[in-house]
């Protein structure tokens, strides 16, 4: 009895148990998307010139009757709490996975007191890195729990609980104080903080396909079509109906693994054009998409939403290199020489793409070549070494890191610090050079992903 071919394939997708996953459909940037962080970003400025305007520094320096009566009511603490990743594990280790994930915040009574937007992610890795303000005069604990949005409903996923005691973050707390500088610290503070969400907000919205477009499916695809077999249909048509048959008459598929030599023979047939190619609609829709938001947004916000689209790349080239750090055991495999080759030059072609030659339009080299570009780099060195090599050196790294961690310790930022355009700049920079003076960061952690995958 005769089969037409799409039938039989279709039976033998099904018997293999292949799953096909929903197309990613990207989001597109209107100009009316833009017009909200654009006005933040103006009321920022307002606010600034009414900081000089009254000349908030003359009227700070009488505030001694004020500062009295405060010292003698309650003291009040005002925490800062960064929201940064979750593990949510082995239950969502499956890499087809899709998850709508935020963290809500609540007291010991239960009442809410923050949530983070959610994040869309295929990984069991999710991050926020969102921050939130929280006031108490007393000890507290606090609970962070992470959920799931479904079309169903919420899925609780998990809980964690920490302790908020003024004696165990000193360099992080600060007491509310009656004073003009502090109150335009924290009106800075929060229109800055909403200004970072919006740009979260912004790069969220193109995550899905970037993380689509750079991921070991676009690099497996890639070397496919690098081993196309040149032989004629009908011979092609003819083994694929022998595979068929041996995998429904066995219990258990049989699908051989691709070995590292041959994965390696196919990675050198492979030109520049052909490995840029395999991302070229991320870089076509990059340009469709930024056009609009370079003729939309402010040249600053602008650039806001660069550095955060470059870091989430980073993220993403480096989740295809490494498994995510853990405690739990990882079944990523290690990619071969070639596989490792193919995405660094993705990282490179990245980077130009941001850098646009030097314009101003694009980022400058300093902004795209940080610590987390330099540590990616770095992964070429450790990748091939043997186990017992890469755990003693990440046993000098850490003692290293131990010997420095209260060294370059500084105080957490103050509201006084953020209570105008200047100070906030200023408050910038010194991070940025104690953070150069430290010596940037160690491979420990890098070489704990790697060692995740041995």
């Amino acid at each position: 009895m005769a089969v037409d071919n799409e039938g039989w394939l279709s039976i033998a997708s099904s018997k293999l148990g292949r799953k096909e996953k929903a197309a990613v459909t990207p989001f597109n940037f209107r100009p009316e998307t833009c017009v909200k962080l654009n006005d933040i970003a103006a009321a920022t400025v307002e606010l600034d010139k009414l900081y000089f305007q009254i000349d908030i520094d003359k009227w700070a320096g009488g505030q001694s009757a004020i500062s009295a009566t405060q010292s003698q009511k309650a003291r009040k603490s005002l925490y800062m709490i960064k929201i940064a990743r979750a593990d949510l594990g082995e239950k969502f280790y499956d890499e087809e996975a899709s998850l709508r994930a935020r963290v809500e915040l609540s007291d010991e009574a239960g009442h809410r007191i923050a949530m983070t937007r959610t994040v869309p992610t295929d990984t069991a890795f999710p991050r926020w890195e969102e921050s939130f303000d929280y006031v108490s005069d007393r000890k507290t604990w606090l609970m962070a729990s992470v959920q799931n949005e479904t079309a169903e409903g919420l899925q609780h996923i998990g809980r964690a609980f920490f302790k908020l005691d003024e004696s165990m973050f000193p360099e992080i707390r600060e007491e509310e104080k009656s004073d003009p500088q502090y109150y335009f610290g924290k009106a800075f503070w929060s229109l800055r903080r909403i200004e970072t969400d919006m740009v979260h907000i912004c790069v969220d919205k193109m995550l899905p396909f970037l993380r689509h477009c750079i991921s070991r499916k676009t690099l497996k695809a890639l070397l496919r079509r690098s081993q196309a077999p040149s032989v004629p249909t009908n011979e092609a048509l003819g083994k694929l109906q022998g595979f068929y048959r041996s995998a429904v008459s066995q219990s258990e598929s049989l699908i051989p693994a691709v070995k590292e030599k041959s994965r390696n023979m196919a990675c050198q047939t492979l030109t520049d054009v052909d490995i840029e190619s395999a991302i070229g609609p991320l870089l076509d829709y990059f340009d469709a998409n930024l056009h609009v938001l370079s003729a939309s947004l402010t040249s600053a916000n602008l650039r806001s939403v660069l550095s955060g689209l470059w870091k989430e790349i980073l993220v993403a080239i480096e989740d295809v290199i490494v498994p995510p750090l853990s405690d739990r055991p990882s079944n990523m495999r290690s990619l071969s020489d070639g596989e490792l080759d193919i995405v660094l030059k993705w990282l490179k072609f990245l980077r130009d793409y941001f850098h646009a030659g030097g314009d101003e339009s694009g980022l400058p080299l300093e902004e795209l070549q940080t610590q987390a570009y330099q540590d990616i780099l770095r992964i070429r060195i450790f990748y091939d070494w043997n186990t017992d090599d890469l755990m003693e050196e990440c046993v000098k790294d850490f003692q290293k890191t131990i010997k420095t961690l209260y060294a370059g310790r500084t105080r957490g930022k103050t509201m006084k610090s953020q209570r105008n355009l200047g100070t906030i700049k200023r408050d910038r920079e010194e991070r940025k050079r104690l953070k150069n003076a430290g010596g940037g960061g160690g491979n420990g952690e890098m070489i704990l992903r790697i060692l995740r995958m041995r």
